[in-house]
Formats: structure tokens, C-alpha cells, sequence
């Protein structure tokens, strides 16, 4: 491939372009699930995600006054081999809205454990 020279198959070459962009995507994405840590935090008035040491999105900062409850999500994902079990965080705001503020947590009594705390510090 000789995208660089302009000697190259133009419309086969543009066929790399896309796993060009994917390969460091996947990485990135397998590095951020590997590393990273969430820290959720409150003040009086808000609750924020906080996801470290890679940059990652998170829910935006949510007013205490709007949520209704927190509950634990089991997210199962079935394959040939395993069955697979998560559990993702979620806020129930008075508004209807639900927003997942921790996402695939692996171990169901630690989840437990963060539920309990949040709802005790926050509701």
C-alpha cells in the first residue's frame, strides 16, 4: 500500500481505511475496561462519575434533589461456552429518566455493597 507516494490502488486502498480507524478504537476500548476505575462522588447538590486513569464518558453531574432511586441491573450475556453475568448502577430520576451511572460491575455482592452505601449517603 502506497497511500503516502500517491502510487497507490485508490479504491482498494481506501478498503484499509476502516480497520485503520478500528484497530486503535479496540484497543483503546480493551485498554479503558482493563485499567480504568470508577469513583463516584457527592457534594450537597450533585452526584458525578468520575472514570480514570484513561479519559471515558461518564453520565454528566446529576442533581440530588431530582433522584428517585438507585438500583442494581443484572445484564446477562450468553454464549456457546459461558453464560456471563454484570450489573450495571442505574438512577431513576423523578423525571422518568434512567441513567446507568456504573456500567458491568462483575461480582453481584460488591455491587450489593455500592448500592447500599449510595442509597445510605444519598436518599
Amino acid at each position: 500500500m502506497q497511500l503516502l507516494e500517491g502510487k497507490g490502488n485508490f479504491p482498494t486502498d481506501l478498503l484499509a481505511v476502516p480497520f485503520l480507524l478500528v484497530i486503535p478504537a479496540a484497543l483503546y476500548l480493551g485498554l479503558a475496561d482493563w485499567f480504568n476505575r470508577s469513583t463516584v462522588e457527592s457534594d450537597d447538590t450533585w452526584l458525578r462519575v468520575r472514570h480514570s486513569p484513561l479519559p471515558w464518558p461518564a453520565p454528566g453531574p446529576l442533581k440530588l434533589d431530582l433522584l428517585k432511586d438507585l438500583t442494581l441491573e443484572t445484564v446477562v450475556r450468553r454464549s456457546s461456552e459461558r453464560t456471563l453475568a454484570f450489573y450495571n448502577l442505574t438512577a431513576h430520576l423523578k423525571d422518568g429518566r434512567q441513567v446507568v451511572l456504573l456500567r458491568k460491575l462483575p461480582n453481584k455482592q460488591k455491587a450489593k455493597e455500592i448500592l447500599a452505601q449510595l442509597r445510605e449517603q444519598l436518599l
